[in-house]
């Protein structure tokens, strides 16, 4: 048989076995196109959920994200408040504004704002107990039901202390009262960039009202004992004829006064000094007042 036609009959041959077996084999339902289209289709609807999830938050967590930024504005409320944390936190007056919208907030920025604004640092945190506890107490006060928070590096403790007259008309004692001696915390970079020594830093209640408007009475003072150089205009905490005070300095006709900020001066009148019947015991570097 020529060559040509057995290649003719095995062309028809396979001819044959392709089309009996398109008959046999099932065509697939859809095309390779509407495949395509259908995969794209899913992994658009995929993505859309997965960006879904990722956007929204647990309701627990979103719940008290939002209940935070409620005792935030509850407590910076008062004009000039948000201001004062700004520069305290040094941030933007918006950041702080943007904490009272959203509750995202650094922790590390709380015990500032408890300092500044007198609120335990509990209740910021979580909403539990009183917002405010006794005359100076600020900040990490530890109750068993509350996790102790713990400052880190960022803050520095100074302690709270009561300062007693003692030894005659120019001594004087530091004692750490057993009914609030916890201590409050400022932040490590305000001390380094004002030079300061903690651990010659002390922290006491104001008491009485002669120096008002600057400070009222409860007010917190930080003291520098460091810092006894009398300069003019300055605020001192002295021994004053066997009597602890706060007063501002003045110089006039080459001779020391101690001065009250209350305008009220047969109240509280003002007071020449000597070495022999006043000691400087510190310099006033800070004030925390809810006075506004």
């Amino acid at each position: 048989m020529p060559i040509e036609r057995q290649n003719s009959d095995l062309l028809g041959n396979n001819l044959m076995a392709s089309e009996i077996a398109s008959r046999i084999t099932p065509k697939p339902k859809y095309s390779f196109g509407y495949k395509v289209k259908h995969s794209y289709m899913e992994c658009q609807e995929e993505m859309t959920h997965y960006k879904a999830m990722l956007k929204s938050e647990p309701d627990k967590e979103k719940e008290r994200r939002l209940e935070l930024a409620k005792r935030l504005r509850h407590v910076l409320s008062k004009r000039g408040m948000k201001a004062e944390v700004a520069r305290a936190c040094k941030i933007s007056e918006q950041a702080v504004s943007g904490w009272c919208r959203t509750g995202r907030i650094d922790k590390t920025h709380l015990p500032i704002i408890a300092n500044i604004t007198g609120s335990r640092l509990e209740w910021l945190l979580t909403g539990e107990g009183p917002m405010r506890a006794g005359r100076g107490d600020l900040v990490l006060r530890r109750e068993r039901s509350v996790e102790p928070i713990e400052p880190g590096d960022e803050f520095v403790p100074i302690r709270k202390v009561k300062i007693k007259p003692n030894a005659g008309v120019t001594g004087y004692a530091i004692e750490v009262p057993e009914e609030d001696g916890r201590p409050v915390f400022y932040r490590a970079d305000w001390i380094r960039e004002k030079r300061y020594n903690p651990e010659k830093l002390v922290a006491m209640v104001v008491s009485g009202r002669s120096m008002e408007p600057s400070l009222y009475d409860g007010d917190l003072i930080v003291i520098n004992l460091d810092d006894t150089e009398p300069r003019e205009g300055e605020v001192y905490v002295l021994n004053l004829e066997g009597e602890i005070v706060v007063k501002r300095l003045r110089r006039e006709r080459g001779q020391w006064i101690a001065t009250s900020d209350n305008p009220d001066k047969r109240r509280y009148p003002d007071k020449p000094i000597d070495s022999e019947h006043a000691k400087i015991i510190g310099r006033v570097v800070y004030k925390q007042s809810e006075v506004i």
